[in-house]
C-alpha cells in the first residue's frame, strides 16, 4: 500500500477528530521539519522507527543491457532508511 500525505491527514482527522485543514498543515509541517534536519544534519534518527542518512554516491560508469552502451552516473546524493530493531520486531 502507497501513502501520501493526504492520506496521512485523513487517518489523523479520523483517529483525533480534528479539522482536515489543521491535520493537512501538521502533516506538511511535520514532513518539512524531517526535511529540512536530514538536509542540515545530513540524518534523521526517529527512536523506534528508524533512521535516514543521506549518503554521496561516487561517480561511475554504467552500461544499458539492451544496446551495450556505456554511460557515466554523476555523483549524486541517495536518502538510506534503516529500521530499528523494535520496528522488525513489531513486522515480524
Amino acid at each position: 500500500m502507497n501513502i501520501n500525505k493526504n492520506k496521512i491527514s485523513e487517518k489523523l482527522n479520523d483517529e483525533i477528530g480534528i479539522s482536515k485543514i489543521f491535520c493537512k498543515k501538521v502533516t506538511d509541517e511535520i514532513l518539512n521539519i524531517f526535511t529540512s534536519v536530514i538536509i542540515e544534519d545530513g540524518s534523521l534518527n526517529l527512536v523506534n522507527f528508524g533512521s535516514f542518512k543521506i549518503k554521496n554516491k561516487t561517480p561511475r560508469f554504467g552500461r544499458n543491457p539492451k544496446n551495450k552502451k556505456v554511460y557515466e552516473i554523476k555523483k549524486r546524493k541517495v536518502i538510506i532508511f534503516k529500521s530499528s530493531k523494535s520496528l522488525l520486531d513489531y513486522v515480524n
